[in-house]
């Protein structure tokens, strides 16, 4: 009984260091999934899978020194909806959250060659193409926040799903 209120301290110690997005996805098992991963899957899946729909979209925001553009967008398309599923299975997850966030960091200079021909064509929707850049941010953080936060915590994600 003692060991358990001790524990109990320490989990509530614990989810008060916690930010809030971190608190969004903390479930009670490790590596369970979360409403919030579930999301976050999703619209990966669905971004990638649009690159294959529409491929012209991205052509027209890939930057000119970009090689083989049509095979940078799909390969990217690919990565996209294959994270988006590895996101799902505790597993793959460490992997896949590292790997969404390096593609964020990737398609960074795309969302700024959009804002550059928004700006060059006077497009009315310039704002979207500006609310892109910064927009990275919380993309990253919150792939960022489905990460095990200590050692400790990250060995107890690694050993709960052998």
């Amino acid at each position: 009984m003692y060991g358990d209120i001790l524990f109990k301290i320490k989990i509530k110690k614990t989810k008060e260091a916690l930010t809030p997005m971190q608190k969004i996805n903390e479930t009670n098992e490790p590596g369970k999934p979360t409403k919030s991963l579930y999301l976050m899957a999703a619209l990966y899946v669905a971004a990638g899978v649009y690159h294959f729909v529409s491929p012209q979209f991205y052509y027209a925001i890939m930057p000119p020194y970009i090689p083989f553009p049509y095979a940078c967008i799909y390969i990217s398309g690919v990565a996209e909806a294959l994270l988006g599923i590895l996101l799902l299975n505790s597993k793959t997850r460490y992997l896949a959250v590292w790997g969404i966030i390096a593609l964020l960091i990737a398609v960074f200079p795309a969302n700024m060659q959009m804002l550059i021909n928004y700006i060059h064509e006077n497009n009315p929707r310039i704002w979207v193409a500006a609310l892109r850049l910064p927009l990275q941010i919380p993309l990253i953080l919150w792939a960022w926040s489905f990460l095990p936060k200590s050692k400790a915590n990250k060995k107890r994600f690694e050993n709960s799903h052998i």
